[in-house]
């Protein structure tokens, strides 16, 4: 649409709207332009710290009548049409899942959606240890704990709270190498991909 429209690439940012267009245990380059080939809503239009021209102004105007109308998520912003709020998570996982729980690396630093659980470590967490950790979230005894913690629903998900997410039991404990761990979380996240 926005190119369509003429409007600057500037103003476009990508984004995670969903979880499930995450399919391994880091996101790359790669799969942003898969999802933009498979018109997947990935494209965030972003006016934070930018100066409005013209053609972005005239966009805006057409979705003036949406925002004055009463939209609840457009009336908790202090600006309708800034919806970035400049941090940019470590990872993401999803709330709801069929598979059990998931860690996503977010080596491309870019933005997700509010369907999607931003994942922070705090300052001290080696790439090591952030890779152990999405490993280690897809063993079975953190799966059978997911099922433990979470609520099942009907059509066979599983929605997990972030105080659900912070309860899992995760086995971190290894001796491997940084190499041996990066070699092990790339074949993982390749055999995720399919």
């Amino acid at each position: 649409d926005w190119k369509s429209r003429n409007i600057s690439d500037t103003y476009i940012c990508p984004i995670v709207s969903k979880f499930s267009y995450l399919s391994g245990l880091s996101l790359h380059q790669n799969d942003v332009a898969e999802w933009e080939d498979e018109a997947k809503p990935c494209f965030l239009f972003n006016t934070r710290d930018k100066v409005i021209g013209r053609i972005a102004a005239e966009y805006l105007l057409t979705n003036e009548t949406q925002a004055a109308g009463g939209n609840a998520t457009f009336n908790r912003r202090e600006i309708w049409h800034r919806p970035d709020d400049g941090r940019i998570a470590d990872a993401f996982i999803g709330c709801i899942s069929h598979f059990g729980p998931r860690l996503v690396l977010n080596t491309e630093k870019i933005q997700a959606a509010n369907s999607v659980y931003r994942f922070d470590f705090v300052d001290h967490v080696s790439n090591k240890k952030k890779k152990l950790l999405a490993i280690a979230l897809l063993t079975t005894l953190s799966q059978l704990s997911a099922e433990l913690l979470g609520r099942p629903l009907g059509s066979g998900g599983l929605k997990l709270e972030p105080g659900d997410i912070s309860q899992i039991l995760v086995p971190t404990n290894t001796k491997k190498s940084t190499a041996e761990i990066t070699t092990a979380f790339n074949e993982i996240d390749g055999l995720l991909r399919g």
